[in-house]
């Protein structure tokens, strides 16, 4: 399998698991965060069950017709970059089918007493949740990836190995391109923005306590918070 195979397999697959937690984030705390507000129990089953419908048709549909489109045009022309193109594509697609959705759903939003949030009972900051030294050490990993091989790139042969067998011997070329030198920092960069964004989302997210055990309930928060900005680093 080459190379440019094993990344679109890689990709499709991440964009199969961005579908999968898109179609579950409206309904993840049920009536309680449906769409990030909450509704009464009747109106989820009823109203709330049909945008749901509505809502789940919209970003399947949008996610097979730029991954099909996208894919195709990737494969067509072998060109890596526009799978690449084709994930943020789709991802960029998600958030605004889902921010579409949730202001159509922000109406049917009921006021609680039950429960509070607790943005408001402590600063958050992404320091202390990650490890600010491996932010650093990623990012100085990247640049200079991108440093050296801006440097020697007009050294770079026209013709070059892009990927070898068991025995260590070259068995796929391709010509000198900025695509095919700079595709995997460029990969790379990417990851490390989006993962740097997803943490601090997590981070920033309000909370919901209940009127009773409240510390108690905070704490485990806060330990559940931490175990998974550590999981993502």
């Amino acid at each position: 399998m080459k190379d440019f195979q094993i990344v679109a397999w890689v990709l499709l697959l991440a964009e199969v698991v961005l579908l999968a937690v898109f179609l579950w984030l409206p309904v993840m705390g049920g009536e309680r965060a449906f769409f990030g507000v909450r509704v009464e129990p009747q109106t989820l089953r009823g109203e709330g069950r049909r945008i749901l419908r509505r809502y789940w048709l919209t970003l399947v549909a949008s996610f097979v017709l730029i991954c099909a489109l996208g894919f195709y045009v990737s494969a067509w022309f072998d060109h890596p970059m526009v799978a690449v193109t084709t994930c943020l594509t789709s991802t960029a697609a998600a958030f605004l089918i889902y921010g579409a959705y949730a202001r159509t759903v922000r109406p049917l939003a009921i006021e609680s007493t039950a429960t509070r949030f607790a943005s408001g009972l402590r600063v958050r900051r992404l320091a202390d949740y990650t490890h600010l030294w491996l932010e650093a050490t990623i990012l100085l990993l990247v640049g200079a990836t991108f440093a050296l091989l801006i440097h020697y790139y007009p050294q770079l042969p026209e013709r070059m190995p892009v990927h070898w067998n068991p025995s260590g011997e070259s068995d796929r070329w391709a010509r000198k391109s900025l695509t095919t030198v700079f595709f995997l920092p460029a990969l790379g960069a990417y990851l490390h923005i989006f993962f740097l964004v997803l943490k601090h989302d997590i981070t920033h997210a309000k909370m919901t306590l209940p009127d009773a055990h409240t510390a108690e309930f905070l704490q485990g928060k806060e330990r559940y918070l931490s175990a998974n900005l550590r999981l993502i680093d």
